[in-house]
């Protein structure tokens, strides 16, 4: 109900201040004849425009109007609060910028709610730990690979360097026999393996030496102990980078992708930084015009007030009191039946109460035989 209440002000005046929060203001455009609604956040006296409108709307007490406008503005904190946009009925939505400084928005077009980002830590720091885990895992086959086969193929080139020239020829039988008959190679590399080594024990067909096998055991068992290692050690630096996530970032810079993005973050930061600046400083600049503008309009109401109250006027007199605390009853009174009402002078210690006042003559006296028709007690005094 009281953004109803300023809106019917902002029809009559250049400025509505809401006790404790802010101004509306209005201003006409160069060159037309729409008026603009603007908020500011400096003026936030209590001029007694709202209070008193509000008092006179619903015959209440001013007391009881400040509270109502309290509990207006809490409203509206509780919703820029969080972050959510609060409608001024008939003018448009109050919301608050990403700075956290409060705006207005004209129309029925409703401004979007602020929504706070989220950071991408966690993504990145998962991320980097599959990518830590996942490169050792590359690097080990191929080291197994390698102490294998060496030893293969040293064991393959000392058998062949062994052997004896009998042995040679009947290696020779054996290929030609294989080639007529059709049998595999598989057979001839047994046959092969199977002949004995000049000087050295006989080894049992389908056992190999004790010693290469005790060898690829130490280098099988070796190499999974290193790999284990490996494994837990980049485990526990994983582990441990992700509990210390900042100061991580930190050592690299903010960001470990490159050498060159922190300095595109610096950029993009301080680009940031004096848009914001030249914002804030327009922003000042309009509010000081604003400011400016509205002291000029209300130094030259102030004139025409007083020039008006300087002038004589017809004034419809209702009563004579007294007493100045009933005179200034009577006039809430009149005041709540519509009259624009006023104590206007005092004499001989009487304080008279008007029902209206007017520069006019014609208009005074048309007013007062129309209330002398409807037999209202009313006489007419120029003062």
């Amino acid at each position: 109900m009281i953004d109803k209440y300023i809106a019917e002000l902002l029809k009559t005046n250049t400025r509505v201040i809401v006790p404790d929060f802010g101004a509306f203001m209005v201003k006409s455009s160069p060159g037309s004849t729409e008026k603009q609604v603007s908020f500011n956040d400096f003026l936030k006296y209590n001029d007694g425009l709202l209070i008193n409108h509000i008092a006179k709307k619903e015959s209440i007490v001013k007391e009881e109007a400040q509270k109502k406008v309290k509990a207006f503005v809490d409203d509206i904190q509780k919703e820029l609060k969080a972050n959510k946009p609060f409608k001024i009925a008939d003018l448009g939505y109050l919301y608050k910028d990403p700075r956290g400084s409060v705006r207005f928005k004209a129309g029925d077009e409703k401004p979007e709610e602020q929504k706070a980002t989220a950071t991408a830590h966690s993504a990145t720091s998962v991320k980097l730990d599959e990518k830590e885990k996942s490169a050792p895992k590359k690097k080990e086959e191929p080291k197994v690979e390698k102490k294998e086969e060496p030893a293969a193929k040293k064991a393959d080139a000392g058998g062949a360097a062994g052997k004896t020239l009998n042995e040679k020829l009947s290696d020779k039988k054996d290929s030609k026999t294989q080639v007529k008959t059709g049998a595999p190679e598989a057979k001839k590399a047994t046959t092969e393996k199977q002949q004995p080594k000049p000087g050295g024990s006989k080894v049992p067909p389908g056992k190999k030496p004790p010693a290469t096998q005790q060898s690829k055991k130490a280098n099988n068992s070796s190499v999974a102990i290193i790999t284990a290692a490996i494994v837990v050690v980049l485990g526990a630096g994983a582990v441990i980078a992700y509990l210390n996530w900042d100061t991580v970032q930190g050592w690299f810079g903010g960001s470990i992708f490159g050498k060159d993005e922190p300095r595109e973050v610096a950029v993009d930061s301080a680009a940031i930084k004096a848009k914001q600046a030249r914002m804030d400083s327009i922003r000042m600049a309009q509010a000081r015009q604003d400011s400016i503008e509205q002291a000029r309009q209300d130094s030259i109401r102030k004139a025409e007030e007083m020039k008006k109250k300087n002038q004589k006027k017809y004034y419809l007199v209702a009563g004579s009191f007294k007493n100045k605390k009933y005179a200034d009853m009577f006039v809430e009174k009149l005041n709540g039946e519509g009259y624009n009402s006023e104590v206007f002078m005092e004499r001989r210690g009487f304080y008279r109460v008007s029902f209206n006042s007017y520069v006019d003559r014609q208009k005074a006296f048309n007013e007062y035989r129309r209330m002398k028709n409807q037999d209202i007690q009313v006489w007419v005094l120029r003062h």
